[in-house]
């Protein structure tokens, strides 16, 4: 398979914000053009990276643990359900070491519904327009189905982002929103949105998204606050 990086640090976004964690990013992304805000280009071509096992990746995750005690593992890329049968394999075996494995999916790939034994917390990101993506759409029924530990991840790059979220939520008929059991993330694109008026526009709408059942919340990349912007490895 092809890997681009695998490093140590901390999860800076999500359900594990904070929680040592090893990064395992797959090279490679699925998308026609990469999000205007993507910080992670270099793993975009599916060329890029290098080729290997899926033992030898495991070996490393758990040499990890063993010299930092850190068992918390993210997937990421790119986008790591591009190569499908090794990432299969690669959750199934972190799982049988004891391992806590969340996985972060641009949200254009199906979840393979048969790992989520393996797998605690999918991270799904949801583009909002600000992202560049050609003409966004909601594919909800691959939302619906993420579990209450899951997360829907949404960059926001401007206040419009935030106002068309919400009516995508509003949009909802009362059935699909009772299926949406996923806790919603909202985070600012670094340095384009000041998280306040992320808080101001959540604060405004708590009894909207509390009328509607949904779970909103205000997120960051906390490694962007602890680390310059750009640092890999981090």
């Amino acid at each position: 398979m092809r890997i681009n990086e695998i490093f140590v640090s901390i999860q800076g976004e999500g359900p594990n914000t904070g929680v040592p964690t090893t990064f395992v990013r797959f090279q490679g992304c699925n998308r026609s053009v990469a999000c205007k805000w993507c910080d992670t280009l270099y793993a975009f071509d599916p060329q890029g990276g290098l080729e290997r096992s899926v033992e030898d990746v495991v070996n490393e995750v758990v040499g990890y643990r063993g010299a930092s005690g850190v068992n918390n593992v993210c997937i990421t890329g790119g986008e790591p359900l591009m190569q499908l049968d090794d990432f299969k394999q690669l959750v199934s075996q972190l799982d049988t070491r004891s391992l806590d494995v969340e996985v972060e999916t641009n949200g254009l790939s199906v979840i393979p519904r048969d790992c989520d034994t393996f797998v605690k917390h999918w991270l799904c990101d949801l583009k909002l327009p600000g992202s560049g993506v050609p003409t966004p759409t909601v594919e909800w029924p691959q939302y619906l189905e993420l579990r209450s530990e899951d997360a829907i991840m949404c960059i926001a790059a401007d206040t419009g982002d935030l106002d068309w979220l919400e009516k995508q939520l509003w949009s909802l008929s009362r059935p699909m929103l009772e299926l949406l059991r996923a806790q919603i993330y909202v985070h600012p694109v670094w340095g384009a949105l000041d998280l306040r008026q992320i808080v101001s526009w959540l604060l405004g709408h708590g009894a909207l998204f509390q009328s509607l059942g949904v779970k909103v919340r205000v997120g960051t990349q906390l490694h962007k606050h602890i680390w310059p912007v750009g640092q890999r490895g981090v």
